[in-house]
């Protein structure tokens, strides 16, 4: 049997509107039954028993908490203007000379802080080119071991007394000797400054290498461990091993 739209309509709003009534006493049921629920639990004894012991232990609890007595001033507030006063400094001193005493004093004391620092090797008190790691590492190598570049300097003075004597021949030995010398020195530094560099590549990689570990192992090992600047923070013969850190 055909039906026209219409009808179709009216059947469709008649379906809609049943099911909306049905959801609407479905819900009404629900919140109904919930609402009964609730007032079941209130009037619980068990339940009122546990909200008066809790009242009950928050207010012992409050009762037992010593009373705050008001903090009392002992002098008055300062005004505006004596505060001002406490913080005027004058821009030039009265005592001229006390002040350069003073601040030579403090210069002094900023010095000795330097050259302790710079004496234990303290990065802060450094040169750029002297800190990090690598570079204590190569101080720490070279001081460890015995280096004849630490002869230099007295081989030096030797000569120079050597050239003192009335002699044409023990001039030309003594200056041959002191260059033959350094040049062995020089050698036995860059062999040095060459196993360093190995040893921090294997650590870190190869392009990682910092620039001067060749110069700076050249003008330590050709110096004598007393002179040595920053001092020398490891005994001979100690192992020293590159860690990165």
């Amino acid at each position: 049997m055909r039906t026209s739209p219409a009808s179709r309509a009216i059947v469709v709003g008649k379906r809609s509107s049943t099911a909306r009534r049905s959801a609407c006493s479905w819900s009404c049921a629900s919140s109904g039954a919930s609402e009964r629920v609730i007032a079941v639990r209130l009037n619980h004894p068990e339940f009122l028993r546990g909200i008066m012991s809790k009242h009950e232990s928050k207010s012992a609890e409050t009762a037992s908490l010593p009373a705050k007595s008001p903090a009392k001033k002992q002098q008055p507030t300062p005004t505006r203007r004596e505060r001002e006063a406490q913080n005027l400094r004058p821009l030039v001193p009265e005592d001229r000379k006390q002040a350069k005493r003073e601040m030579q004093a403090k210069v002094r004391i900023e010095q000795a802080k330097a050259r302790e620092g710079l004496a234990k090797g303290d990065d802060r008190y450094l040169r750029p080119t002297e800190r990090g790691p690598q570079k204590r590492f190569m101080r720490n190598y070279i001081d460890a071991r015995y280096s004849i570049g630490e002869l230099l300097l007295p081989m030096m003075f030797l000569v120079i007394f050597a050239t003192f004597i009335p002699s044409q021949s023990v001039g030309i030995w003594a200056m041959s000797f002191i260059w033959a010398f350094l040049a062995v020195c020089v050698l036995e530094a860059v062999m040095i400054a060459n196993i360093i560099k190995r040893r921090i590549a294997a650590v870190v990689g190869k392009d990682k290498v910092e620039k001067g570990i060749m110069i700076g192992t050249i003008a330590r090992s050709l110096q004598l461990r007393v002179m040595r600047m920053p001092k020398s923070q490891v005994k001979r013969g100690a192992k020293i091993e590159f860690t990165g850190k």
